[in-house]
């Protein structure tokens, strides 16, 4: 129930906009949520997995280790929270801030960025951002780097992208996109990007290209699967399918979002293919385009093309996710198992 009452002062808060309070809505609501999720006690599937290595982290970097690790900075941010003398929380706190850091850069650029929080704390402040702490880290950079995608800026954009890699090295396939920027997207110019960056992927990824065949293709440690990763990957899909439907009418309302936008909606629709080898490959992929999904149905609303039903449908997509949260806390296992009941170390 905590879940859907923050889901619901979101929403609300997001529908009902006033251009003086915006700012200050915005900056409250992330201070609320970085408590929310920074706070959290024993809440999260990964939770204690992340406090048991926490616990046996060394307090000294060991450089001459340390780059041959596939994601040294979230052992790095580890060692820092340690050798402060700070416990687990703190970890969580740090993790959580540079996140939001990076939601709240990319909300910001667009309308009605507290709808669009209201609209990503489900699955990506939720789901991810209280479990997959690591990959929520990388999404946060690469959401950072979709700012720069926007201004043009193709290194500082490459730049994110390699950061949220360190995180979690998955953040790595979008390196093409950054060789994008400052480009009008097509299919084509998608394709010869990620044929020009495959060799960077390869070396960045190096030995983790062996574990993610083994873990996902092979199935060398058995079997692994994700039962939401269908129903997420709808609900990510769907908005952009019109999107790119309606993408004349796209364009005039999105301005320099558009091309951002649009080279996302090409990403989702080709990811669909790794649902096939993997449900956990699509699980782990959809969370990434998830929030640029969320981001199309503010423009969607800005400029919808059916006349009649304009006052209705600014309603639809919140009941869509707010459906999907109560679906989720009803019926799954992993919700009733690692998030309920919300707990946090202040209550």
């Amino acid at each position: 129930m905590t879940y859907v009452i923050v889901y619901l002062l979101l929403l609300i808060a997001g529908l009902s906009r006033g251009k003086g309070t915006e700012g200050t809505i915005l900056w409250l609501s992330l201070a609320f949520l970085l408590f929310f999720m920074g706070g959290r006690m024993d809440v999260g599937c990964d939770f204690q997995t992340y406090a048991q290595r926490f616990r046996y982290t060394p307090t000294k970097i060991d450089w001459n280790t340390f780059w041959s690790q596939t994601e040294p900075f979230w052992e790095m941010l580890n060692i820092l929270v340690r050798r402060a003398g700070l416990d687990f929380m703190w970890l969580n706190y740090a993790a959580s801030a540079i996140m939001l850091a990076g939601y709240v850069r990319f909300v910001r650029i667009l309308p009605n960025p507290v709808l669009l929080l209201a609209l990503l704390f489900p699955i990506m402040l939720v789901q991810l951002g209280m479990s997959g702490v690591r990959q929520g880290i990388a999404v946060g950079l690469l959401l950072s780097g979709a700012v720069d995608f926007t201004k043009g800026r193709r290194i500082v954009t490459a730049g994110w992208i390699v950061l949220a890699a360190q995180f979690h090295s998955s953040a790595v396939v979008f390196l093409p996109i950054a060789l994008l920027a400052q480009s009008r997207v097509n299919t084509v110019r998608l394709l010869v990007a990620v044929a020009v960056a495959t060799p960077a992927i390869a070396v960045l990824l190096g030995e983790r290209m062996e574990v993610y065949q083994d873990r996902y293709i092979d199935d060398v440690y058995g079997e692994m699967t994700s039962n939401g990763a269908v129903i997420r990957y709808i609900l990510a899909i769907f908005p952009c399918l019109l999107f790119v439907w309606y993408r004349e009418r796209m364009r005039a309302v999105a301005g320099t979002s558009y091309n951002l936008l649009y080279t996302m909606a090409i990403v989702a629709a080709s990811i669909s293919v790794t649902g096939v080898v993997n449900l956990v490959i699509l699980h782990r992929m959809t969370f990434y385009v998830m929030p640029f999904a969320m981001a199309m149905w503010i423009f969607l609303l800005q400029d919808w093309p059916f006349e009649g039903t304009k006052k209705v449908v600014r309603f639809v997509p919140g009941a869509i996710i707010g459906g999907y949260l109560v679906f989720w806390l009803t019926l799954s296992r992993h919700a009733d198992l690692c998030f309920t009941p919300y707990q946090n170390y202040a209550l």
